[in-house]
């Protein structure tokens, strides 16, 4: 009998190695569960980050038709129209091309001395062939060693160009072309194009220009290490996108896009020391005390629910434009996400920043503990744009017993809003940190929804302005009617609180007030000036 009894210090070893691979797959269970929330919240952001900035720049070329109120595009207009253009784009330069019928050819390269030339594909160009009707650039802004090598270039000799010129002959608004190579790079690109039209719906020329895939990429700020992959309309624009990740969509000027980020190679990396973490640390925990063991599997259960809900929510908010819907996801879904906590959503009046506007608030909170959280936690976090938590509240007037406060901040660091969780019990230090770490997560994907619903309102009302204001120019007659189109639409454009235009007036910049507002001089073809525009904002 004893001959068959296995040393105690043996079965200590494998009991040791068992919980050692429990270990393991407890460690690797939850890395790979805050990798996948990781993927997620990194394509809401890239979708997010990559669809302003694409909105923006198909939009910024709007309002084209201006150049060619007076039956020409000169080069003065044109550059003041390109400064704006490559101001708030992705574009590093902007082009002109005229449309040339194959009978004014001839004449066209003898006024010009322009020789029309095609692509070689490969960032030089050659001659192009006679053909029945050309596009050929004949203005660049800014005028650089490359930008000027495509003086003379013929965009219908290129096909996904042709095709995109082909369309936005027809189209009211601007296009993208399918995926193409930059003409002077030939690096992976793709174009926007603009027909410009006089009021009599001619179209005499189209305004043009290329954005770097590599550019659109870096826009998504995507955390280094992690894979990434685009699509428009199911083609792959990058060079490698990764096989697994989570995915995000959004539309710009009638494409569909997707972006997938993956952290797997980041995992592979990071297997040998969970391996070793996880081995060691519950085989330590089970060593120590069994306790210990238990809330860290209550621990574990939580963070899988908090991670769970907030995927749920990620993908409801992914596809999100509008405020409302948003506010409403955030009302009902996080509140169960956080241990049915109770749920603020608070943001600045865009007219004063100094009122606090409360968007959500849970119907079951108490109008005192509202009114304190907004008071308190709520205008601290506003002011200072840092987080707040406490795990024991005694006041007696106010019925919360913890609570949480994390900023909702834009892209670049401004704090327009806060997010406010609060339970009726204390809870312990290591549960308000936990919450912390989840309500922080809830916060950014919030923001980045919230910015992206700012962004599409902007640049939709914009660009709708835009080309009203376009439109209102290209029928002015009168120096009264060119003043009324500055006062109706410039606002809107601007974001200001009004625009006015004097006109026959010459004043010097030296005796302009201090007041705060805009001003630029109006000049008129011969360099003459006819008089000042003021715009104004809001303080805020």
């Amino acid at each position: 009998m004893n001959g068959d009894r296995r040393p105690a210090g043996t079965i200590g070893l494998f009991a040791l190695i068992g919980f050692g691979v429990l270990a393991t797959l407890f460690a690797f269970g939850d890395a790979r569960n805050t990798a996948r929330q990781d993927d997620r919240r990194a394509a809401s952001l890239a979708a997010a980050q990559i669809g302003g900035s694409l909105e923006l720049t198909v939009a910024a070329v709007r309002g084209a038709d201006a150049l060619v109120t007076d039956g020409v595009v000169d080069t003065e207009e044109f550059t003041a129209f390109a400064d704006g253009v490559i101001e708030d784009s992705l574009y590093t330069a902007l082009a002109f091309a005229k449309v040339v019928d194959l009978e004014d050819r001839a004449d066209f390269v003898s006024l010009t001395g322009i020789e029309i030339r095609d692509t070689d594909g490969a960032g030089g160009f050659v001659p192009a062939p006679s053909r029945p009707r050309s596009i050929v650039v004949v203005d660049v802004h800014p005028r650089t060693s490359s930008t000027r090598e495509i003086v003379g270039f013929d965009v219908a000799g290129e096909p996904v160009r042709q095709r995109a010129t082909v369309k936005a002959a027809t189209s009211p608004t601007p296009v993208l072309s399918d995926r193409t190579a930059t003409a002077t790079r030939a690096d992976a690109g793709l174009s926007v194009v603009n027909a410009v039209r006089t009021p009599d719906g001619t179209v005499v020329g189209f305004v043009t220009s290329g954005i770097r895939v590599e550019d659109v990429v870096a826009s998504a700020g995507v955390p280094t290490g992690m894979d990434f992959g685009l699509w428009m309309d199911g083609q792959l624009l990058t060079r490698g996108a990764p096989t697994t990740g989570a995915t995000s969509t959004f539309t710009v000027a009638g494409r569909t896009f997707e972006v997938r980020v993956g952290s797997g190679s980041q995992m592979a990396l990071a297997l040998p020391s969970l391996i070793a973490c996880g081995t060691i640390a519950l085989a330590v925990a089970v060593v120590v005390a069994t306790r210990r063991e238990r809330r860290q599997q209550r621990r574990l259960a939580r963070l899988a629910h908090y991670n769970w809900g907030i995927a749920q929510l990620a993908q409801s908010l992914a596809s999100s434009n509008e405020t409302e819907r948003m506010l409403s996801d955030l009302g009902s879904r996080t509140g169960e996400i956080l241990d049915d906590a109770f749920v603020i959503v608070a943001r600045r009046a865009l007219d004063d920043p100094s009122v606090v506007l409360v968007d959500v608030a849970s119907p079951s909170l108490s109008e005192a503990s509202k009114d304190w959280l907004v008071g308190g936690p709520v205008s601290t976090t506003l002011d200072t744009g840092a987080p707040s938590s406490n795990a024991r509240l005694d006041d007696e007037f106010v019925p919360v017993g913890s609570m949480v406060c994390v900023p909702l901040r834009f892209s670049g660091g401004f704090t327009f809003g806060a997010l406010v969780f609060a339970w009726r019990e204390s809870l312990s230090p290591s549960e308000i940190d936990e919450r912390s770490d989840a309500a922080t997560t809830v916060a950014e994907l919030a923001s980045a929804v919230f910015e992206r619903a700012a962004v599409v309102s902007v640049v939709r009302t914009g660009a709708e302005q835009l080309s009203a204001f376009a439109q209102s120019l290209a029928a002015s007659h009168t120096s009264d009617d060119v003043t009324a189109a500055v006062s109706e639409f410039v606002p809107g454009i601007l974001n200001a609180e009004s625009a006015h235009l004097v006109v026959d007036v010459d004043p010097s910049p030296d005796e302009w007030p201090d007041d705060g507002a805009l001003r630029r001089l109006i000049v008129d073809s011969d360099a003459q000036s006819r008089g000042v525009i003021t715009v104004r904002w809001r303080p805020a």
